[in-house]
């Protein structure tokens, strides 16, 4: 290769360089205006919060179940808290409805 032609394909290889470069830089320049006008218009958008907090007069409490590998007994803990024991108001209605509690003694249903 003659060195003209040589001088030709650097030129050409810096000058497509040059324009990759440049374009580059104008995109980057053009997603950080476009990000910074978005931010701006993200931050001044104007937002409206309400919240509504409402105490009821008779909170029912859920459920609770006592395992039996539970290291307390039900008799130490409902002695301990008789107001979290309580046996069901209609018995035969529970034990219908749920048989596995009552295939036994019921007396000592809490």
């Amino acid at each position: 290769m003659s060195e003209s032609s040589k001088r030709r394909m650097w030129k050409m290889r810096f000058t497509g360089k040059l324009l990759k470069s440049a374009i580059f830089i104008v995109c980057v320049g053009c997603f950080s205006w476009q990000s910074a006008d978005f931010l701006q218009l993200y931050l001044t958008y104007p937002t409206a919060t309400s919240v509504d907090v409402n105490f009821p007069e008779v909170l029912i409490k859920p459920a609770v179940t006592i395992c039996s590998s539970n290291p307390s007994s039900r008799r130490t803990f409902c002695y301990k808290y008789p107001h979290l024991c309580q046996k069901p108001n209609n018995l035969r209605k529970f034990c219908k409805k749920q048989p596995h509690f009552c295939e036994y003694d019921t007396s000592n249903l809490v």
